[in-house]
């Protein structure tokens, strides 16, 4: 029942996979930029500068850390794309040069 010849258990893993993976890219860039935002606040510019900038880098990398996250889904999804595009393309193909429609086609044996 699960392993059929199709494979939609195979499909339905790889699709969960490169779903989970957008995710991660969008969760991961706004923490790495939430975290250096953070850390300049807080650490870099009031020690070393005097500056007082909080909470201008933290809004502006959390802000950069969000486009980072959309721009590697668009990414993900533009490879998808291609790679959709070009498998299908070899799937016509390859379908169409194993039925010719001929009625001589035999077996092998």
């Amino acid at each position: 029942m699960l392993f059929n010849k199709n494979d939609s258990l195979k499909d339905l893993l790889q699709v969960g996979g490169v779903a989970g993976t957008m995710g991660l890219h969008l969760v991961s860039a706004t923490v790495v930029g939430i975290a250096i935002g953070y850390w300049l606040d807080n650490k870099f510019f009031p020690v070393y500068l005097g500056w007082e900038t909080a909470p201008w880098c933290f809004v502006v990398f959390l802000f950069l850390g969000i486009v980072t996250g959309f721009k590697m889904v668009i990414e993900d999804t533009r490879r998808l794309q291609r790679e959709e595009e070009s498998g299908g393309n070899h799937a016509n193909q390859s379908s169409k040069q194993q039925d010719d429609g001929k009625a001589d086609d035999t077996p092998e044996g």
